[in-house]
């Protein structure tokens, strides 16, 4: 198994170098960092549909910034993508099975490649098919989108995707097709493959974005192209530097904190009002630290008297006494702690 390996992904990159692309790395050998450095030197299939205008969730602007500046913008994993990885070896089984001729298989490609007709465009791809006697026959494009999004993908490819698979298409001189596994039960498969007229445009663009990159020339947002597909909410919006991504990304993880720290107040908190109120007490000695029940409610209920008085007197007096009485839930009540030297 291990030697057919071997030699297929041999014959896959002797193939490649014969179509006229440049191997610029093996995966296998390196690991994120080098490759996110790699991808600063081209436009990739993923850049594609931003540069076409085709892409509601991102702007050229940050393709451009990625591009151009010393930093290495790294994506951190969620569960979706780690899922997906996973999803993704049980989508090329059934895929050979259900659609690939006997004799055909469907490997991963393990390089990161440039074209040498057009060296801004560059690629690292999902899979490529060979056939019986292991030569490059076509490009697959593997999407693993949700249930919702089935209706997208019942007549026609979404727009946002054809762009890198045109892209795939033109720098490996293949034809593409795309595989949308939706919801983990339904199979939708499209060709891919740029007509001349769009190959012809998207050359054109990627060609105009590069020599952007290259002059550090700022692009702007061709708002002619992009209208359609941004929400009214993203043309209206303040576009930040990629720069707050990082303190956005910080500020989730301290909001996560923050929730983690407050419910473990809250419990300890708790546990401290039970202990006291079972023992008939408000106030307690744990070594060097005097604990005390102090009343939490009482601002909120005044307040809420005041509005109650204005707008339902009717149950401002009930509120009151029940205030005034004592009755209020413990749980009001505030734990202060105070430490004796």
């Amino acid at each position: 198994m291990a030697i057919t390996l071997f030699r297929e992904i041999k014959s896959i990159k002797e193939q490649l170098e014969d179509m006229d692309l440049e191997i610029v790395l093996d995966l296998s050998e390196v690991d994120e960092k080098e490759w996110l450095m790699a991808r600063k030197d081209g436009i990739g299939g993923s850049d594609a549909s931003v540069v076409m205008g085709k892409n509601p969730y991102r702007n050229i602007i940050e393709i451009y910034q990625s591009k151009t500046e010393d930093r290495l913008i790294q994506i951190e994993e969620n569960e979706s993508m780690i899922e997906g990885r996973k999803i993704e070896k049980y989508i090329t089984t059934r895929y050979k099975e259900k659609y690939l001729k006997e004799g055909y298989n469907i490997i991963k490609c393990p390089f990161l490649v440039r074209s040498k007709a057009f060296p801004f465009m560059q690629a690292t791809i999902d899979r490529l098919i060979i056939n019986e006697n292991n030569k490059i026959v076509k490009g697959v494009e593997f999407k693993n989108p949700s249930e919702y999004q089935r209706k997208n993908w019942e007549e026609d490819v979404p727009e946002m995707y054809k762009p890198q698979c045109y892209h795939y298409s033109t720098v490996f001189g293949l034809n593409w097709e795309i595989v949308a596994f939706i919801g983990g039960r339904h199979w939708e498969r499209y060709e891919c493959t740029p007509t001349p007229e769009e190959q012809g445009e998207l050359i054109q663009k990627e060609r105009k974005f590069w020599k952007k990159v290259q002059k550090k020339e700022m692009p702007y947002i061709d708002f002619d192209v992009d209208e359609e597909m941004m929400s009214d909410d993203l043309l209206d919006s303040l576009w930040l530097e990629n720069d707050y991504q990082e303190k956005l990304r910080r500020l989730e993880k301290i909001k996560e904190k923050t929730s983690e720290l407050y419910k473990e107040k809250k419990n300890i908190e708790k546990e401290i009002k039970t202990l006291l109120q079972a023992n008939d007490n408000d106030k307690a000695v744990c070594g060097n630290a005097r604990i005390k029940l102090k009343d939490g409610h009482r601002f909120v209920a005044s307040r809420a008297i005041s509005i109650l008085k204005e707008n339902h007197p009717e149950l401002q007096k009930e509120v009151k006494d029940i205030k005034d009485s004592g009755e209020a839930d413990a749980n009001w009540k505030e734990v202060k702690i105070e430490w004796e030297e």
